[in-house]
């Protein structure tokens, strides 16, 4: 009895000894996927926890039975070689030695079809690609990739660092205001004081590309994590960011953003960035000057789609603009409107699929303009963005998703002093 007893005991052991943990000596029990939870540091080009450089250190994906998970085996590998990378130039021959040594890895890189299930790993290989400083056909790589693959996943499809690595990623590709749904969604994995930090980098990014609209959200994200968590708060970066787009003409961007988040919560007055944001006051006269001019936004819902290259009559001028900017073949002018508009009075329109698009004139200074846009479902706002635009300009937003086909949102202003 003793002996079966025994026996027993070693083929438990030996189970559990081969369990999906792959860490070289003794392992008791299966190691969770300690990557796919907790991000315990800021963006950086490589990765920095001691913690997770040790477990990457000591764990061996080829000892990983055959049913763990294929995703989790190229992830260590991924990850483990980005932690061996000493700046940012390094990088180059690190991923050159991945490349080599791993056809699975060749594999997500050359067939689109070996992504479906890999989402992780083609993430951290996008990231690889981008981060490579002056290497034209690692961009090019990592655009083919961002096309074919990565451009339709959605935030909740990925997390821990995989989500840290694709936000990082984007942003260094001039994406930033596509990063920012996975830089929000990374709050819920990153500690405090690491995210952040990741807000002030996601800004810097954004302002250095000149996306202001993206970066004033950032700004906004900032301001309220910092008020929830008590934190150091980045006044310098705001500061840096505010003085930019002042510069740059753009301030108002900033004023309409983050100006009723400093009247509810006078202690941010307290930061250079705010001292700087606020506007010195007006003349009455001024006022109402300022409130007597008018500006004309001709709105047209158009539907755009990739299966025929039919163009609507009534686009026939536009088509141009259309094609340049957006990769869709076919337009439809669905409705159109002409608003007559002073700063602060909004203009209403339905859009297909039962939703409302809203528009106000914010500002209105010499031949620019400040518009808010909104679309609303069953009374709940499910986009915002301000826009500037300039007199006889014209600025196309997408809108919701009918099928196969996009909804876009073409605005064309006029502006009467």
């Amino acid at each position: 009895m003793k002996t079966i007893f025994k026996t027993m005991l070693l083929l438990i052991m030996s189970v559990i000894l081969n369990s999906c943990a792959g860490l070289s000596g003794a392992v008791k029990h299966q190691e969770p996927d300690r990557l796919n939870g907790v991000v315990p540091e800021a963006f950086h080009f490589n990765i920095q926890d001691k913690t997770i450089r040790n477990y990457l250190a000591e764990t061996e994906p080829d000892r990983f039975p055959p049913d763990c998970q294929l995703d989790r085996k190229l992830e260590i590998i991924l990850l483990a070689g980005l932690a061996q990378a000493k700046d940012e130039e390094d990088l180059a021959r690190v991923f050159d030695n991945l490349w080599q040594k791993n056809v699975k890895i060749r594999e997500i890189i050359n067939n689109p079809q070996k992504r479906a299930d890999l989402v992780r790993p083609t993430a951290e290989i996008y990231y690889f690609l981008s981060a490579i400083p002056g290497a034209d056909w690692q961009h090019e790589t990592a655009n083919r990739i961002y096309t074919e693959t990565l451009k339709d996943i959605k935030p909740e499809q990925i997390s821990g660092y995989a989500l840290h690595f694709y936000t990082l990623a984007l942003l260094k590709n001039g994406k930033s205001n596509t990063a920012l749904p996975f830089l929000l969604r990374l709050k819920r994995f990153a500690e405090p004081a690491a995210y952040l930090k990741d807000l002030s980098i996601a800004l810097s990014f954004a302002i250095k590309g000149r996306d202001y609209s993206t970066a004033v959200k950032i700004m906004k994200q900032v301001c309220r994590f910092d008020l929830q968590n008590n934190l150091k708060f980045p006044d310098q970066q705001m500061y840096d960011a505010i003085k930019v787009m002042k510069n740059s003409g753009s301030l108002s961007l900033a004023q309409i953003a983050l100006a009723p988040l400093i009247k509810e919560n006078p202690g941010l007055g307290t930061f250079q960035f705010a001292k700087l944001l606020c506007k010195k006051a007006v003349s009455k006269d001024k006022q109402r000057l300022i409130a007597q001019r008018k500006i004309i936004i001709k709105v047209q819902i158009i539907e755009a789609g990739k299966d025929s290259d039919h163009i609507d009559i009534n686009l026939t001028k536009a088509v141009e603009s259309l094609k340049k900017t957006l990769s869709y073949s076919s337009f439809k002018l669905i409705s159109e409107k002409t608003f007559y508009l002073h700063t602060g009075q909004t203009g209403k329109m339905p859009l297909p699929g039962g939703s409302k698009l809203e528009i106000i004139p914010q500002k209105i200074i010499s031949k620019n303009a400040v518009i808010e846009i909104f679309i609303t479902q069953e009374s709940k706002e499910i986009f915002n963005t301000v826009i500037e635009t300039i007199d006889k300009g014209s600025t196309i937003i997408g809108g919701p998703k009918t099928g196969s086909e996009i909804i876009l949102i073409r605005l064309v202003t006029d502006i009467f002093l």
